[in-house]
């Protein structure tokens, strides 16, 4: 397959320090450098590289005596993020005294997909403020101040979540395989259960995210038609990979696997999506500019709008 037409996902990689030291890496073509550079060891940023072509599950550099140099997945990633790295460094660079500067916090897996949809045309049609993007999470108090902010709540959780927060939307839960998979079992719509090996995962069975087995089968009413062949993993990350491998079945949050659907290495099995454990909600502060808050508005708009295709990219697949 020509690398143009190759794609990677960056869902599950949560931090966007991982993917600046995966930049920096790949510009110094060393380690050693680039750990230099961000103030970091060697060992610290072999480790960080190592971590990140876990989650994206493949091999990003060649290891040579000299130094590294990009595998043709390695190219293609950094390609991929290159506008989400250049977007952040933007936001954090200083610029003008009168250049405004608009700080939006969200996680790597949405700011994926709204870097890739919205940013070209956020550029067109506010070029006179820089971004500067954030990570965030419900209990990250550092980005309080972020003039709109994005976070994933569990259900536990969404007691602590006041006003002036507003609710964007509920996660879901859905069943994955690989397309090979479907040809591998010649699976159908009705029994596809019985004859696949269910993936699950320790924080699934825990009940600390999304769904087990047993509670999305008990939704589709198919609770005694459960597989006899399960095998757990430790987490839901590699439930994934081993689905990815041609290996089973596993549960999946719509909005970690979009770029997964859109590629086809994953297609969704049949059955309804059921509510996930956690939901999306957004928060916007005011100003008096009316400039800036119209980019604000335009801001939130199209952040909704990429969790809710986030959230409901099983349209974008074909049913089995």
């Amino acid at each position: 397959m020509e690398l143009s037409r190759m794609i990677i996902s960056i869902g599950k990689v949560k931090s966007i320090h991982t993917l600046k030291v995966f930049a920096a890496a790949a510009h110094y073509g060393s380690f050693t450098a680039c750990g230099q550079r961000l103030h970091m060891t060697q060992s610290a940023v072999s480790q960080q590289i190592k971590r990140l072509e876990d989650l994206v599950g493949s091999e990003l550099f060649f290891r040579q005596a000299r130094g590294v140099r990009l595998t043709d997945q390695g190219r293609l990633l950094l390609q991929q993020i290159t506008p989400l790295i250049s977007m952040v460094n933007d936001g954090q660079r200083k610029g003008s005294e009168n250049t405004p500067v608009i700080r939006m916090a969200m996680s790597p897996v949405i700011a994926e997909q709204w870097v890739s949809t919205y940013l070209p045309l956020f550029r067109k049609l506010f070029d006179s403020f820089r971004l500067c993007v954030l990570e965030s999470s419900i209990n990250d108090d550092e980005h309080d101040e972020s003039d709109i902010r994005l976070v994933q709540v569990h259900v536990n959780d969404e007691r602590f979540i006041d006003e002036s927060w507003c609710f964007c939307n509920r996660d879901e839960m859905v069943a994955v395989c690989s397309p090979q998979y479907l040809e591998m079992i010649k699976v159908d719509a009705k029994n596809w259960v019985e004859k696949s090996c269910l993936l699950e995962s320790h924080c699934h069975i825990k009940g600390n995210r999304g769904l087990s087995w047993d509670a999305w089968l008990a939704a589709q009413g198919k609770l005694g038609a459960q597989s006899d062949e399960i095998v757990v993993f430790e987490s839901n990350s590699l439930s994934l990979q081993a689905a990815k491998a041609n290996c089973g079945a596993a549960l999946a949050s719509l909005a970690e696997i979009s770029c997964d659907l859109r590629d086809r290495s994953l297609v969704v099995l049949p059955g309804c999506p059921v509510p996930a454990t956690s939901s999306y909600y957004i928060k916007m502060r005011n100003t008096s500019d009316y400039r800036h808050q119209q980019a604000l508005e335009w801001l939130r708009k199209s952040i909704y709008a990429t969790v809710q295709g986030a959230v409901h990219s099983v349209k974008l697949v074909d049913a089995v």
